[in-house]
This record gives structure tokens, sequence and C-alpha cells, in this order.
């Protein structure tokens, strides 16, 4: 009942920044109400246990394109809107062209920013194809989303990843601290400079990394390619499969052609103990502009 209830909760503060936040007007009326609607419709099935999330199988039909559900249906795209559209309203430039996301998962940032910005060029790149079918069907519709069946490394080999069914977006590379369970499975993996050169990219005008604890390993392959990228959203943990100090991880957002500042950030709200653990945090490259000037 606790959960129920602050679902609830959380799910109204995201109703109220998408009617009140200004960024969140190129988003029609009426398809603000379709997605409140279905929201809270499918939330109450779930929870009647009229109907079941079932990974790969369970579907919502929202503007006009099947999204896949989470265990309370549509509260995790939202998130991820609220999210994004808070991220990208911050950027000095009012069209977002070309966007990479790695660590694409069942596809909701990518189909939020596309949302936001119809015209941009998104690459979503997931590894574990079981998650990669669900992106693929959840993008089709979507011409201007592009997507990769492979994981983003320090090397252009392959990566031994742990994979969770139950837990479907927390899967991870294995290392030496893990404490994850799961299935183990290996995928293709590229460096990201490598990425973008197999695919002509010249410009990032926005990068985003969430990949349970490889930032790491994806920011180690991408000395040539941070220069092009001009916002950066990087999820950071402090949690005991990490192989990384947050210091650390800032410490690699400085280089000769980029420098990253902090803009903004969001911690997640499921920590109850006040303590560091987990956020998305945005970035802009100052050397970005000075490198068009």
């Amino acid at each position: 009942m606790r959960n129920i209830l602050y679902y609830i909760y959380l799910s109204l503060c995201l109703d109220w920044a998408l009617v009140v936040n200004p960024f969140f007007r190129r988003i029609t009326t009426k398809d603000k109400a379709e997605l409140m609607v279905k929201k809270y419709l499918y939330f109450l099935l779930i929870i009647l246990g009229l109907k079941k999330v079932i990974l790969g199988k369970t579907y919502i039909s929202l503007f006009g394109q099947e999204l896949h559900a989470s265990e309370f249906g549509l509260e995790r795209f939202q998130t991820a809107l609220i999210k994004q559209g808070e991220f990208l309203s911050m950027f000095d430039t009012k069209e977002v062209a070309t966007v990479i996301d790695i660590g694409a998962n069942i596809g909701n940032v990518s189909l939020a920013v596309s949302k936001l910005f119809p015209d941009a060029k998104i690459y979503a790149i997931e590894p574990v194809f079981d998650i990669y079918k669900i992106l693929k069907k959840s993008t089709t519709k979507h011409l201007n989303i592009y997507t990769f069946p492979l994981a983003i490394s320090n090397n252009s080999k392959s990566v031994t990843m742990l994979y969770n069914k139950k837990l479907p977006e927390g899967s991870l590379v294995m290392n030496n601290s893990v404490s994850f369970k799961g299935k183990k499975i290996h995928v293709k993996a590229l460096t990201l400079d490598s990425f973008i050169k197999q695919n002509h990219i010249k410009q990032i005008d926005y990068l985003k990394i969430d990949v349970e604890s490889f930032e790491k390993n994806v920011l180690q392959g991408a000395h040539e390619s941070l220069g092009d990228v001009h916002y950066l959203c990087l999820e950071i943990q402090a949690t005991d499969y990490t192989d990384y100090t947050f210091s650390e991880l800032v410490g690699m957002l400085y280089g000769k052609n980029y420098n990253f500042q902090l803009l903004k950030f969001h911690e997640y709200p499921t920590n109850l103990k006040k303590t560091f653990t987990l956020a998305d945090c945005l970035f802009e490259n100052i050397k970005f502009k000075q490198k068009k000037t």
C-alpha cells in the first residue's frame, strides 16, 4: 500500500510538471491528456490484477505507437519525458539535431527526446538482445530513431554481461566488485570513437550514457569524440558494484578538446537514507562553443 501511495504522489508531481513547465507546450493538450488518462487507467488495471506486465509482451498504445509497459504502466515513460524535458530546456540552442542514447533499454529516453524534438536523428544503442527487440518494436514507427544491438566499451571486442529478466533495466557488465545476480551473456562491443566514425557522425548535440556502472569504460573509449559533444547526460552511481569513484569519473570529463561543467542533476527519489547513491547529471562542454567559433 505504501508503494502505491508513493507512486501516486510521484505520478501527480510528473503531471504537474507536464502542465506548468512552459517547455512542454510543444506537446499538445490532447497528447498530454492521453498520456495521463492511459497512465492511471493501466495503473488501476495492474493493481486490481486485471493486467499483468510481461517482459516483451505487454505494450500500451500511446501517441499512435506501442510502448512497452513498466510495472506501473506508463510511469517510466513519463518520468523520462519530464526528466529529459527539464534537461533539454537548459540547452542554449532551439534545435537538437543529433542524439546518441547509450544504454537505451526499452527506448523511453529515445522516445521522449523524439517527442520533444521530432526532427532529431537519434542513435539508440542497447546490448541485451531481449531488451533490444523491445526497443526495436517500440521505435519502429519513428523513422528518426536508429537502433543498434551492441555495447559501447573501451575496446571493440566483446563484453560479458549479467542479465536478469526480473530486473531488465539493471543489466550490467561484469566486474570484480559485482554483487548483481543474473545470467551471463556475451555481446558485441565498440568504442564510442569507432561507432561515431562508422556512422559518419560529425557533431553530437546530446549524448546520454546510462550503462549501470560501466560509465568509466564508455568514457575511456571516447577520447576522440567527446570534443564533438555539446551536452552530456551521465548516470553516476555510488553503489557496491561500481569500479570508479565520483571524482574519478568526473575527472574524465576534462581533456584537450573538451571541458564538461555540471549544469543540473536529478537524484533518484528512492533514496530514503539521504545519501548519494545514483543520479543523472547534465554537463555542458564549454569548449564546444569555442571550437565552433
